[in-house]
């Protein structure tokens, strides 16, 4: 992974993604915090990157198989608008697309080769770095599946941090562990248990 410009190496997994403002292809400003509450999954291309284009359409078909997880895909173009603008008008793709002329989102990010792709949780949270043509709908689409739908339970996972911050002030002899159920409505249940 590359370093920023004072050597510190940026965009960790497990850490928050650094957060940046870019121009799409319709001219709005856009920043990686607008989509908070979503799971993204931030894409490095462009239109001359062979292996870019062949794993678009794979991105666009995840990003329409997963729109009942709150998955969202914004794609980090390095060329100029009307390159990029063409190519998304051409192909049919309907995910939001950013330009990054003078590379500055790939150097935040530490990205030095395309295509590279990270999976960011609802908190923010860079939890993959994939670099290199990648099928997402090939062997892995049910574990990658699997994954998102961990990540979407923002309700459960909001409950839990609260229980944790509650945690001490519970008796020494107590613990609580919170669990969320897939089944209907996500839940926190509190359990009470010894520790001795």
């Amino acid at each position: 992974m590359s370093a920023g410009a004072d050597g510190k190496i940026l965009a960790k997994v497990d850490e928050i993604a650094p957060d940046f403002a870019a121009t799409n292809v319709d001219g709005e400003t856009v920043r990686l915090t607008d989509y908070l509450g979503k799971t993204v999954i931030l894409d490095f291309w462009a239109t001359w990157c062979i292996p870019c284009v062949r794993t678009m359409p794979s991105i666009e078909a995840a990003r329409r198989s997963w729109q009942d997880l709150d998955v969202v895909v914004l794609a980090v173009n390095i060329e100029d608008r009307e390159k990029a603008k063409a190519f998304i008008e051409e192909k049919g793709y309907e995910f939001s697309t950013v330009l990054d002329p003078d590379k500055e989102i790939m150097a935040l990010f530490g990205v030095d080769a395309l295509p590279t792709t990270f999976l960011i949780d609802k908190f923010g949270v860079v939890r993959e770095r994939s670099d290199g043509q990648k099928s997402w709908l090939g062997m892995n689409y049910l574990m990658a599946k699997e994954r998102f739908r961990r990540w979407t339970d923002w309700r459960a996972d909001q409950g839990r941090l609260g229980f944790q911050r509650r945690r001490k002030n519970l008796p020494p002899a107590l613990d609580v562990t919170v669990r969320s159920t897939d089944l209907g409505e996500p839940r926190a249940t509190v359990e009470l248990a010894s520790i001795d």
